[in-house]
């Protein structure tokens, strides 16, 4: 169970860089706060007023990331940011260090992730060690073909927001698996995983949160930096279950050849004989005190 919070600044689209340290400070106590949910890594990504991203990130609570040089200047930039966004880490796959703490970057894409993948395509995994973390084999699989693309190649929970500096935009999406909020404020919008967390800390720093909801599902939201009033909804149909997602080996997840073909997805492979064992040692019982036999 790993946490995320933000903020999506949507006034710095109308070139209003006034400062408003309440915004900081509430991105700063949403992130410790946040810590309730994950203490293996805490980092942050923002998105400049210039159009680049900036990230931070430690191996530790948010007290260690604290005392990291860049900290305060990651904070104090909340307010003019197009977007800054902050992970809590509560690690399942990976050692708890600072390389695998999130934010994670893969060309253009920059991206944290809530949940565990339980599949994804063998050539982004951790048989490779550039990518010994599912989340950052999801951020290289987004940034090679892109989210809803994607989406039909990896199977698991998930709820992740991602900066595409090639397409200038903010995104984020979930599954049924893990939660994810929006909270809507005058100046933009706050986003964790807890939905109450965003609007106690944006009103204990003065700040009044307007409209609290739960982010739908297998819904990607993505908002240009140009046009950052508007948030577009893009519904997909999220990748099949079947009792053939499981069975990580350490190398990288099984059954690859199963996910070859979408049509497989709908047909797994038979264990047949199985069933045929069961009904053989049925016919075999005896029943008791007769010496006959079931058929």
């Amino acid at each position: 169970m790993c946490g995320i919070v933000g903020i999506i600044n949507q006034d710095a689209a109308f070139g209003n860089y006034k400062a408003r340290n309440n915004l900081c400070k509430a991105f700063d106590d949403m992130l410790w706060a946040d810590m309730l949910r994950g203490m293996d890594g805490t980092g942050i990504m923002q998105y400049t007023s210039k159009g680049t991203v900036d990230t931070l990130k430690c191996g530790g609570n948010p007290i260690d990331l604290s005392s990291v040089k860049g900290y305060s200047a990651l904070v104090n930039w909340s307010d003019v940011a197009f977007a800054t966004v902050g992970h809590n880490r509560s690690s399942t796959r990976g050692k708890s260090n600072d390389a695998n703490a999130h934010p994670f970057t893969e060309e253009h894409i920059t991206l944290v992730h809530n949940g565990t993948l339980t599949y994804f395509p063998k050539e982004y995994g951790h048989q490779d060690p550039d990518h010994n973390v599912d989340s950052k084999a999801l951020t290289k699989m987004i940034a090679d073909m892109g989210f809803l693309k994607a989406v039909d190649e990896f199977a698991g929970a998930y709820a992740c927001v991602w900066f595409d500096t090639k397409e200038k935009t903010i995104n984020f999406a979930r599954n049924f698996e893990r939660p994810l909020a929006r909270v809507s404020f005058a100046e933009g919008i706050a986003i964790a995983s807890e939905i109450y967390l965003p609007a106690w800390c944006l009103s204990r720093n003065g700040i009044e949160p307007k409209k609290l909801e739960i982010v739908p599902v297998n819904t990607l939201f993505t908002i240009s930096i140009d046009k950052m009033t508007d948030i577009i909804e893009t519904p997909y149909t999220p990748r099949p279950k079947t009792t053939y997602q499981m069975g990580y080996t350490g190398a990288y997840w099984d059954q690859v050849d199963n996910y070859s073909d979408p049509e497989k997805w709908r047909t797994p492979k038979s264990k047949g004989s199985k069933s045929e064992k069961k009904s053989d040692t049925k016919e075999k019982i005896k029943i008791r005190g007769t010496g006959k036999t079931l058929n």
